[in-house]
């Protein structure tokens, strides 16, 4: 029950958490994606932009190595050489102008080259800088999906291996003898239903429905079979009809609480949880003899009965014969009632 519950609550817990942390890793990765084809174009801008600036200083190393071997300055040098081409001394003037121009403008192209490499250089520095950062973020999303998923999957497998071991426990709970502690195998509707289609009109302080309901959720707070002690509560009341009975339709007692042969009349509780709940919480006190305030899920209704000297001894429904009640087969009675509500159930 205990694994059921934890199991439960995981994947409950856990579920809901995937959609987000998938829509996380699959926008950093697509931002990863998007950095990386960035970085290698800003990596081919540099590699073009450092073959331009090579070639720029090829030119102008050619021009100084011109004037080196010559002897003069490699401007004067190509214009001395347009002389003896040149037509007339307006043609030389120009073949100058223009050798001049095109070793400034040389000189400015490099000087533009290395400030556009300086500028790239900062911006490969920025973008490693960015996908560091980025990466070490798309690890840890990657690896809380990758955790997450793997906790699910195992919260899963753990649900899967509960409820088997729930239904071979109720496999095996084939009488009197099986457990009173354990979990439910019928749901509040079977037994309101079982109830209506078998009893006369229940004689209730709330509808059949909502006990039911009760019963259901108490006993799986105290980790016991409410859909037994349902069973329990058609014997003790008649149908809940409470004909015969020493319980009346106000007291909210669903199990003969208080009643004995020689009292006049059970104990009243003020609401029908309440009832439930003592109830529960009897069954619970004469099977666990470590059950108290400290381990109770909710307030002992009658701390009194913590004192019983049997408690611990009891484990099983036929062991309430003698102890809960003193009619012969109460607890086969019980069960008999409640192997019914199962047959029931399973036809519907």
């Amino acid at each position: 029950m205990h694994d059921l519950a934890t199991a439960r609550h995981d994947v409950r817990t856990l579920r809901p958490q995937l959609p987000g942390l998938r829509r996380e890793r699959d926008r950093l990765q697509g931002a990863w994606d998007v950095l990386v084809v960035r970085l290698a174009e800003a990596h081919d801008d540099v590699r073009a932009t450092e073959r331009e600036l090579d070639a720029t200083h090829d030119r102008l190393a050619q021009l100084a190595a011109d004037a080196y071997t010559q002897g003069t300055p490699g401007r004067v040098t190509a214009v001395v050489d347009s002389f003896s081409s040149a037509d007339d001394l307006v043609d030389a003037s120009r073949d100058m102008v223009l050798i001049d121009q095109y070793g400034v403008h040389q000189e400015d192209v490099a000087r533009a080259y290395e400030a556009r490499k300086r500028a790239l250089a900062r911006r490969v520095r920025a973008m490693n800088d960015q996908r560091a950062a980025l990466r070490e973020r798309l690890d840890a999303s990657i690896a809380a999906f990758d955790s997450t998923a793997s906790a699910l999957a195992g919260a899963h497998a753990r649900l899967e291996e509960a409820r088997s071991g729930i239904a071979q426990f109720h496999a095996l709970a084939v009488n009197s003898a099986s457990p009173i502690l354990g979990p439910n195998r019928l749901t509040a509707d079977d037994l309101a239903a079982f109830v209506r289609a078998h009893g006369p009109v229940p004689q209730l302080s709330v509808s059949i429905e909502e006990l039911a309901r009760i019963y259901i959720e108490e006993s799986e707070d105290e980790g016991l079979r409410g859909d037994v002690a349902w069973a329990q509560s058609i014997l003790e009341t008649g149908w809940f009809g409470f004909t015969g009975s020493m319980v009346e339709r106000p007291d909210n007692n669903f199990a003969g609480i208080g009643a004995c042969d020689s009292c006049s009349r059970g104990l009243v509780f003020p609401d029908a949880r309440t009832g439930v709940r003592a109830q529960v919480q009897g069954l619970k006190i004469y099977v666990d003899a470590d059950y108290g305030t400290d381990t109770a899920a909710h307030p002992i209704i009658r701390p009194g009965m913590l004192k019983l000297g049997f408690r611990g001894d009891v484990h099983s429904w036929w062991d309430l014969t003698g102890r809960w009640a003193t009619a012969r087969n109460y607890g086969p009675r019980v069960y008999d009632l409640y192997l019914q509500m199962v047959a029931f159930a399973e036809a519907r």
